[in-house]
């Protein structure tokens, strides 16, 4: 951003004329400020999930799955159509988040004229473990770079095609750790990507840690 804005100094000074050109500079350096603020608001939220105590409590995660669905950003192409039975142990705050991010992943990383659409279904787990499963049918991802996207600035795309920190996967990952989760994917190149997320089972007399 420096470098545009002395570009703009030395070329645009007083008298010259607005074209094309200095529009363009100034749209760049729009898109880095809003390149970096995007990347302080992530980074503040990752050592946010790192950090802190955490409350954990039980959840029933069919009106929290619903409402994540609803965000405006996901234009309503996420479908929940299996909610879970019974209430999960976890953070509501980390939980939101989790599953914001990983929807709007799915609605993002489309291939171009794509109808996003994202499905989340739920299922009894390992004993005492229920698993979220949050399904699109986006570009994919290979094998040897799937524990790639769990770690901070991993980008596998173009940044300038999909836009992003490259934080958000691994804000998932940590979340659900530190809920005492587990959390992973199954993919192939082209052929969508199927995120799941397990969390343990809620007691059914109501006790919690």
């Amino acid at each position: 951003m420096s470098g545009i804005c002395e570009i703009l100094t030395e070329n645009y000074g007083p008298g010259a004329t607005i074209d094309q050109g200095w529009k363009e500079y100034v749209r760049r350096i729009s898109e880095s400020a809003s390149q970096m603020d995007r990347l302080i608001v992530d980074l503040l939220e990752f050592s946010r999930v790192a950090r802190g105590r955490l409350h954990v409590e039980p959840i029933d995660l069919g009106p929290l799955l619903a409402d994540s669905a609803r965000e405006p950003g996901l234009g309503g192409r996420v479908a929940v159509v299996a909610p879970p039975d019974g209430p999960v142990l976890g953070n509501r705050v980390l939980l939101s988040q989790v599953f914001s991010n990983l929807f709007s992943n799915g609605v993002k990383f489309v291939p171009e004229g794509i109808e996003p659409r994202v499905t989340v279904r739920t299922e009894d787990g390992d004993a005492g473990w229920i698993r979220v499963w949050v399904e699109d049918n986006g570009i994919g991802i290979a094998p040897e770079y799937q524990e790639r996207i769990w770690k901070v600035f991993e980008r596998l795309n173009d940044a300038g095609r999909y836009p992003g920190s490259g934080i958000g996967l691994a804000i998932v990952r940590r979340a659900v750790l530190r809920m005492g989760g587990r959390v992973g994917v199954e993919s192939a190149e082209r052929k969508g990507s199927r995120f799941w997320v397990e969390l343990p089972r809620a007691p059914r007399d109501g006790a919690h840690p």
